[in-house]
């Protein structure tokens, strides 16, 4: 006990070094859960074998599922069935013992560093669904082999479609539509766009074919989706036209 005394205190003087603020050291898993909800720390450092009912990996999970707080592990337990259980509650980062300053300062900044990231992406995520709810237009999202990955509220009223039945399934199934004039369906939405590279207009003599068998008169539009190397990646299906 004495040892695991010596060594929280020396990574608490070397965090503290490093101008970090320890808020709060824990023996225990319980005692570990109480302090996080009592401080909100930004960052827990987590031995695996901890005193009491639970080990750290059980109170990594919870501070993890609960309260969203980035965990790094500092544990001599290296075996594959350890490390196994650890990667199973998202860790951002794994230190084994004996480690150095320079090593747990990596392994803290590069965790701080990922946690502010998954953040600014999970709000960018958000701020685009929202966005996306709040417009008229009836908007589909496929990835590269037309499956369809978003579908905001208009789509889903135009299509007859709920979003999480439509995601994964083909465009195709989802989004029927056939020529006014012929009563042809419409040319491949997917394939007009991967073929010239840039987006198309299918103008307004289209009829969507709901679900339910519903027919409305549609505009449409499909623009290419690229990653960031500008490969095409999906597609962005854009109907107008429906609402009042």
């Amino acid at each position: 006990m004495e040892d695991e005394k010596l060594v929280a205190t020396d990574i608490k003087q070397c965090l503290e070094q490093l101008d970090y603020d320890v808020v709060g050291t824990a023996a225990s898993g319980v005692e570990a859960l109480r302090q996080a909800v009592a401080t909100g720390p930004d960052l827990v450092l987590m031995d695996i074998k901890l005193r009491g009912g639970i080990d750290g990996i059980d109170a990594a999970e919870a501070l993890y599922q609960r309260m969203h707080i980035p965990v790094v592990y500092l544990t001599a337990y290296g075996d594959s069935e350890t490390v196994a259980r650890a990667k199973n509650t998202l860790p951002s980062g794994f230190v084994l013992k004996p480690f150095d300053d320079r090593a747990l300062r990596t392994a803290v900044e590069l965790a701080l560093h990922r946690h502010q990231t998954e953040k600014h992406s999970a709000s960018q995520e958000r701020s685009f669904t929202a966005a996306l709810g709040s417009i008229r237009e009836g908007v589909i999202v496929t990835q590269h082999r037309g499956l369809v990955t978003l579908m905001n509220h208009a789509a889903e009223r135009m299509c007859g479609w709920k979003e999480a039945d439509a995601i994964g399934k083909l465009l195709s199934d989802v989004l029927t539509a056939i020529d006014a004039d012929t009563g042809r369906l419409a040319p491949s939405l997917i394939g007009r766009v991967a073929a010239v590279g840039v987006s198309v207009n299918l103008g307004s003599r289209l009829v969507l074919i709901g679900k339910h068998g519903a027919r409305t008169p549609v505009q449409c539009s499909v623009s290419p989706v690229r990653d960031e190397a500008g490969r095409l990646s999906g597609t962005a299906v854009v109907l107008s036209g429906l609402l009042e």
